[in-house]
């Protein structure tokens, strides 16, 4: 039962470790597969390979899943605190030196984010996300997870506008920031017990509704994911859904893994299988998944094979800690 109130409970908890678990799970799974292309004969794959472009290890996670746990770092640092300078100087310790990456350099780092980090290194400005539309990547949505998970205590509001704020300093299209509420929503929804019908706004429930009232107030600015909100993705199939990496094509790709699947690994195949930009359509489904079905419903061997899952999951006690003492408190201004 969906309830804006926050109350402690084990469903919240297992879909806040699930969130940022299953980010990074689905981002590990696509990688080796980043970058082929569909239709060209190859197998599905049914579990974690190795390999790839970027000679992967097994459970290896890519930029998706270092720059979310930039952002849980920063969370957790700042005792809760939404600080973008922050999380910046983070993104840089990544992109210097591996920081909460797998290896002791940044990789996968996608070009609007390396345009980002060098005018921040140049002019100090932590807001410095292209507002172009041709620039319109998913390089915000991929690691999106923290946010609303630290402030799924709070309001809807609140999640919506830190979600978009948290896309500010690398992507500022439209695009880009409204694709970052809706998803930052779907998020809260899903920690807070919302049915799979509410979340999709097929059956109107207590996520719809209040979704709908925050929209009436703060609506999308773009038709793009007024669509997507609209459910277009469950009129869709491939090649009409796809893989590419672009910030609406991916949220699109993602939802329709979740919307079409009963289970986290069957959307998580679903939505890697797409190839192309296969560890973001992974990760971004894993996000909005892992909320909703939790970390128990992830497949152990997935988790086991994680690499750095300790040191992931002993973030993520911290941070549920901090999560649960925010109630009542706004970090809007």
């Amino acid at each position: 039962m969906f309830k804006e109130n926050y109350k402690e409970t084990n469903k919240h908890r297992d879909g806040f470790y699930g969130s940022m678990i299953g980010g990074a799970v689905c981002d590990a799974l696509g990688a080796p597969i980043e970058f082929t292309k569909p239709y060209q004969g190859e197998e599905d794959i049914k579990d974690m390979i190795t390999g790839g472009k970027k000679k992967l290890s097994l459970g290896e996670y890519t930029d998706d899943t270092a720059m979310a746990l930039c952002i849980l770092d920063s969370l957790i640092k700042n005792k809760g605190s939404f600080d973008r300078k922050d999380q910046m100087d983070r993104y840089i310790m990544w992109f210097n030196t591996g920081y909460m990456g797998t290896r002791d350099c940044a990789f996968g780092m996608g070009r609007t984010v390396k345009e980002s980090c060098k005018k921040y290194l140049k002019n100090g400005k932590f807001v410095v996300g292209s507002d172009n539309p041709k620039k319109a990547g998913n390089g915000s949505i991929m690691r999106l997870a923290p946010v609303p998970m630290m402030y799924s205590t709070l309001l809807l509001s609140d999640v919506c506008e830190l979600s978009m704020l948290s896309s500010t300093t690398t992507h500022q299209a439209a695009t880009c920031l409204d694709a970052c509420r809706y998803m930052g929503s779907l998020i809260y929804g899903g920690l807070h017990g919302a049915e799979k019908d509410d979340l999709f706004g097929i059956k109107k429930g207590p996520f719809t509704t209040l979704m709908d009232d925050y929209l009436k107030r703060n609506p999308f600015t773009t038709i793009e994911i007024k669509e997507i909100h609209n459910g277009s993705y469950t009129k869709k199939n491939p090649p009409e859904i796809t893989g590419y990496g672009w910030v609406v094509t991916t949220l699109e790709a993602a939802l329709w893994a979740f919307y079409k699947t009963n289970s986290f690994e069957e959307g998580a195949l679903k939505a890697v299988n797409l190839r192309l930009d296969a560890d973001t359509v992974g990760a971004v489904y894993g996000q909005i998944a892992g909320a909703y079905y939790g970390l128990s419903a992830i497949p152990e061997k997935w988790i086991s094979n994680l690499m750095k899952k300790d040191m992931i999951l002993g973030m993520l006690d911290e941070a549920y800690d901090i999560s649960i003492n925010l109630k009542g408190k706004s970090f809007i201004n």
